[in-house]
């Protein structure tokens, strides 16, 4: 389930990419998704917002959570970085 939602997701963004210039400057998931995407026909924008719907639709809560998380994880990463720099220069 999670990993369903987070591959739509990013097909999301790489879809609507398509259509906003410069939405999308780089892509850091699997490969294989921005592949698939850039052999789809472009898909009508109205059929992305459908799409987009439908993700909303899930727990919005939880896809929130699956995408904060991340950044969450990265921030206690610096901190804990900057610590040991301060640590070893004492």
């Amino acid at each position: 389930m999670t990993q369903d939602l987070v591959e739509r997701y990013l097909m999301l963004g790489l879809r609507l990419g398509r259509h906003v210039d410069g939405l999308v400057d780089a892509h850091c998931g699997p490969p294989e998704l921005a592949e698939a995407v850039e052999q789809e026909d472009v898909r009508p924008a109205i059929e992305l917002a459908t799409d987009a719907d439908e993700l909303l639709g899930g727990d919005l809560d939880r896809f929130r959570r699956l995408l904060t998380e991340p950044v969450r994880v990265g921030a206690l990463r610096r901190a804990a970085d900057g610590d040991a720099a301060v640590s070893s220069a004492s």
